[in-house]
């Protein structure tokens, strides 16, 4: 009897250990069709480069959002960037400048592939993304990226009946619930 109470108090420790492990989680699978992002490439990984090209991005993110904020799709939003890619640009050199720096800055639009990526609560898979990519100087540091469409502000745009529920299990805690027919 002792040694029972034992091993059930040993496999009690095993799950509290264990407590932090995730059993069920909720990943939106969304189509990739219905995502328009902004990806801004660094001129290399320094440290100054990095706080440039995050420097860049907010702005540019912030002025980006503020024009397609009444956006209701994302061929609107897209026209809305192509209409205004001079003025991002313009922006974009601006700021580059005054931080005293004389790179040059790309901007493309089209269609770029993406690994799979989570910020804040959405999780993008990975896939082939239409994207706004401004790239400053040689492009060879660490990206940045966000969403154009749908904006933060309009998330209920994401279809969640597209998500697929994946369910993480320890064996140990099915074992226990085998063990006492739970």
């Amino acid at each position: 009897m002792r040694l029972k109470k034992s091993y059930i108090l040993f496999l009690i420790t095993l799950i509290l250990l264990n407590i932090s492990i995730v059993f069920s989680t909720t990943k939106n699978n969304y189509n990739t069709q219905n995502f328009f992002r902004i990806h801004v490439v660094a001129n290399s990984d320094s440290i100054d480069d990095q706080l440039l090209k995050y420097n860049v991005a907010k702005e540019v993110e912030t002025y980006i959002t503020t024009l397609t904020k009444e956006s209701s799709s994302k061929e609107e939003s897209k026209q809305i960037i192509q209409k205004n890619i001079h003025s991002i640009l313009n922006m974009c050199n601006a700021i580059i400048i005054e931080q005293g720096y004389t790179y040059n800055v790309k901007a493309y639009i089209g269609k770029l592939e993406y690994d799979e990526k989570q910020k804040d609560n959405i999780y993008m898979t990975s896939g082939i993304y239409d994207s706004l990519k401004i790239v400053i100087g040689n492009g060879n540091g660490t990206n940045w990226w966000s969403l154009i469409y749908p904006t933060s502000l309009n998330y209920e745009i994401l279809d969640p009946s597209n998500s697929e529920q994946v369910e993480y299990k320890l064996h140990i805690v099915e074992w226990f619930k085998e063990l006492f027919n739970m």
